[in-house]
């Protein structure tokens, strides 16, 4: 395989699919384009030797000098199990596994003359590349992103890497709602993707974008969601989500914040006075070509009037500017800030200004 970039990998690694509860990713290389995918990591049915269902196929002997050629061999970490080599080594374990397990890499340059080991290793796996030697010439560690160059691969064409897995689940990634989405009601879920290794999540939720402060913290949640009940509304939360299983707990997952609903305290039915901020329900409600939105100001003043999805993402300013005081209109043709029609559903006008809020819902029948 010639010519693989890291972004290549990523896509191949989404094709493949992983025998392996644990599935990680070396692409070996020389300058000249030549290069190697090598499969390594854990599964509870593998064994030190050439497990034949998890894809390890013994190879034919290395071949020629001038070949470029990278594989997995056992002569010297004492698994001759191995014969010629493989492509493929999986260990035993899972995604529980605590602890380390050793491989040893054997490489040629082809027309090359230098050799490159590249690795994308998750959060909770490490590694470290020795010489046989007792790393004289290469220490390097393993994590993250990240690669090695070997400049004489001619005399040092093995390698012993050890790698240590902690056992510990992955993060999660924060899903719903959005980060940073608006008019979000009351009661709502939040909702997260599921970490591989994971038993149960832990959730806070603070008004403090440094946790100082807690609403609510929730141990050993057992799904990937979690109902909120009765949050204020005009409040900005901020969540967060860590994993845990019997080894420890994750890092937890980036912060996302979102606000909810404006407590207007408006009654229903109330008519405008002059002398009041507002904004009337637009008309036509539903509409499918355009609706006109009429506000008010009682005095001068910096208005701001946008158009937001179910999600509470912007979809679209229509104003954000200094207005005098007034009864004003404006027209919301149905397409967003790049010029497109918005798909059929529901949508919410906000008008902010100065000290005044308000939202109203819209219906968009294209």
């Amino acid at each position: 395989m010639k010519n693989l970039t890291l972004g290549m990998i990523v896509i191949l690694m989404s094709l493949l699919a992983a025998a392996s509860e644990i599935d990680n990713i070396l692409l070996i290389k020389d300058h000249s384009g030549a290069s190697q995918i090598l499969h390594f990591g854990l599964d509870p049915a593998a064994t030190d030797t050439l497990d034949a269902g998890l894809g390890e196929k013994e190879l034919p002997p290395f071949p020629p000098g001038g070949v470029f050629e990278a594989r997995f061999v056992g002569d010297d970490i004492g698994l001759p199990q191995l014969g010629q080599g493989c492509y493929k080594d999986f260990r035993a374990g899972d995604v529980l596994f605590a602890g380390s397990q050793i491989h040893e890499l054997k490489y040629q340059v082809g027309t090359g003359a230098e050799i490159t080991i590249i690795w994308d290793l998750p959060e909770n796996t490490t590694g470290l590349l020795l010489d046989l030697f007792g790393g004289v010439i290469v220490n390097r560690e393993m994590k993250g992103n990240d690669s090695l160059l070997i400049t004489n691969p001619g005399a040092l064409n093995k390698l012993k890497m050890t790698i240590h897995y902690s056992g510990l689940p992955l993060t999660p990634e924060l899903q719903a709602p959005v980060d940073g989405a608006a008019e979000i009601p009351p009661d709502l879920k939040l909702i997260w993707n599921a970490s591989s290794g994971a038993s149960t999540y832990n959730v806070q939720v603070s008004k403090s974008p440094d946790f100082s402060t807690m609403e609510i913290e929730q141990h050993d949640v057992v799904d990937t969601t979690f109902q909120l009940t009765n949050l204020e509304k005009s409040s900005t939360y901020y969540w967060r989500v860590s994993a845990e299983n019997r080894n420890g707990a994750s890092e937890w997952s980036d912060v996302w914040t979102f606000s909810t609903v404006v407590d207007t305290r408006i009654l229903v039915g109330r008519k405008s006075r002059l002398n009041d901020f507002d904004l009337l329900q637009n008309y036509p409600n539903p509409f499918n070509s355009s609706t006109t939105i009429k506000y008010q100001l009682p005095t001068k003043a910096v208005v701001r009037i946008a158009i937001y999805d179910i999600k509470g993402d912007q979809v679209m300013i229509l104003v954000a500017q200094r207005q005098p005081a007034g009864v004003h209109t404006v027209v919301w043709d149905g397409c967003n800030a790049d010029g497109e029609l918005v798909p059929s559903g529901a949508y919410f006008v906000r008008m902010v200004s100065q000290n005044f809020a308000l939202t109203r819902k819209m219906l968009v029948l294209q």
